[in-house]
């Protein structure tokens, strides 16, 4: 019994002293990164970068530039805090394996952090102060700032530090004219500029662009064929090819979707109290995400618990029955899921239900849509489907075929949300033969019963379309569906009369 807790004694001292130690080394960091930026505060080195003659506005900066970098370098640039805990976790445990550190994981907050006030060596106190000054980053400058701060201070080889001066010296074109290959050129030479530089190695240049390449294509960014003709082609054949041009205009609309996301991700970290706006920390906000899932999944099971038809089929023009389907934890015995049908095609679906019901599904190709398109037919009529939460057509229609099967002609249910509504529209739709049917929309133009009048615009935080429709309102368990009581609807109840 005395050697037990001998041992014991001696496993608390060593955990002990290793937790001072390690409190220790932050604690030098954290002194590190106060003196570093004493030294050079971030808005007066910002400043200084913009008084270099090479300096380039993001503005003018090519957007095929910005969103390889943002590719290749930091996905999550938009979404992240100033550092990405998985890569770094990935990048700690491959480093553990090889016995040696052969990267850090750094977002491009914390790589424009170590170009700014630190050394190239490779140690886990830099990383540590990396990591105190990345944060201190994302504090003072926004998401453009940062990238645009790095764009304009970073090595790209051969002695030219600055996309200004890199644009020029390999190109010879200012950095708003950077091409989609181009762009490609001056990435994939990042992580080790001197090393695969074109002009230094023309090989290791090849092994560097091929795995940029690689990258590219495992996330969805351009296909096999495209890279493989970036891969092969001579660098003259790639100045007006349409398959570059083509990745161009791709990339513009991934940089506008991916800032979106970055903006959308930020507004609701803000919150309000007491008047004040309060943005709350990336951990912070996470915990109470997850509490308010849960406390919105609780919400609407338990609104599920008064629901006495519990095998409804919910036929809607958009994703209404989707979440009704979803919020209820009812199954799904509708085809009407996960797409979008227009107005005058949902009239025809409905007046025509069991001949369209009968028809397969054909594909129709629509310029300009990025999602699976398709059509079921009755005669000479059609009635055009927008798959819009679908991959493949292959795979919309499959489910499209397997769930039409589940409709019960007996237990229908008709949903028709349009934000902006004429009278004509809520007149044809009032004509359909179903006994259960509401017209959704913000205000009734004529008195129908039909209609379900929410009167959402009077609410601040809303900002019209069925998206925001369907989403919980800031600080809610409720979404802005809720205004409808769908419960009393699907249970065949009479409406309760307004004053």
């Amino acid at each position: 019994m005395f050697w037990i807790s001998v041992i014991a004694m001696l496993a608390v001292l060593a955990v002990l002293s290793v937790g001072c130690i390690l409190v220790r080394i932050l604690c030098l960091c954290y002194h590190n990164a106060r003196e570093a930026l004493k030294k050079q505060p971030i808005a007066s080195y910002y400043d200084a970068v913009k008084a270099k003659p090479s300096y380039c506005p993001l503005q003018d900066i090519s957007t095929d530039l910005k969103m390889m970098v943002i590719a290749l370098e930091d996905m999550n640039f938009f979404l992240h805090h100033g550092c990405n805990w998985e890569q770094m976790f990935l990048a700690f445990r491959k480093n553990l394996r090889h016995g040696k550190i052969l990267g850090g994981g750094s977002t491009i907050t914390q790589q424009l952090a170590k170009n700014m006030y630190l050394t190239p060596e490779s140690t886990y106190t830099r990383k540590l102060t990396e990591w105190f000054l990345a944060r201190k980053l994302e504090k003072v400058l926004c998401k453009e700032e940062i990238l645009d701060l790095y764009l304009n201070i970073i090595y790209y080889g051969m002695g030219q530090y600055g996309i200004g001066d890199a644009s020029q010296f390999y190109f010879c074109v200012s950095p708003a004219d950077i091409s989609f290959n181009q762009a490609l050129t001056l990435a994939s030479l990042l992580p080790a500029p001197d090393f695969y530089g074109p002009l230094a190695d023309a090989n290791g240049f090849s092994r560097a662009k091929a795995k940029a390449l690689r990258y590219l294509v495992r996330n969805d960014l351009i296909g096999d064929a495209d890279a493989r003709f970036f891969q092969a082609a001579e660098y003259a054949d790639l100045l007006d090819s349409q398959t570059a041009k083509d990745c161009s205009t791709l990339f513009e609309k991934y940089y506008q979707t991916i800032s979106l996301k970055g903006s959308l991700h930020a507004d609701k970290r803000c919150i309000r109290f007491r008047g004040k706006a309060i943005t709350l920390s990336e951990p912070v906000y996470k915990f109470l995400s997850l509490a308010m899932k849960i406390l919105r999944k609780l919400y609407h099971r338990g609104k599920g618990l008064r629901l006495r038809n519990r095998r409804p089929t919910i036929l809607a023009n958009n994703c209404i029955g989707t979440i009704i389907y979803q919020d209820l934890g009812l199954p799904f015995l509708s085809p009407t899921i996960n797409l979008t049908i227009f107005h005058r095609d949902f009239m025809k679906f409905l007046n025509h239900l069991p001949e369209y019901l009968e028809s397969d599904v054909y594909p129709l190709e629509v310029k300009g849509a990025y999602y699976p398109v398709g059509e079921i037919r009755y005669g000479e009529e059609s009635v055009r489907l927008n798959f819009i939460h679908y991959a493949s057509f292959e795979e919309s229609r499959s489910k499209w075929n397997e769930q039409k099967k589940r409709v019960d002609p007996e237990n229908l249910f008709i949903l028709e949300y349009i934000d902006s509504v004429e009278p004509e529209m809520i007149e044809e739709f009032s004509r359909l033969p179903y006994s259960h049917k509401r017209f959704i929309t913000n205000k009734n133009p004529a008195a129908y019963d039909c209609v379900e009048a929410l009167d959402l615009l009077n609410d601040k935080d809303y900002r019209r379309g069925t998206d925001q429709l369907l989403q919980h309102k800031p600080q809610s368990i409720k979404r802005y569906l809720d205004n409808f009581d769908y419960i009393s609807f699907l249970n065949c109840e009479k409406r309760k009369e307004t004053a």
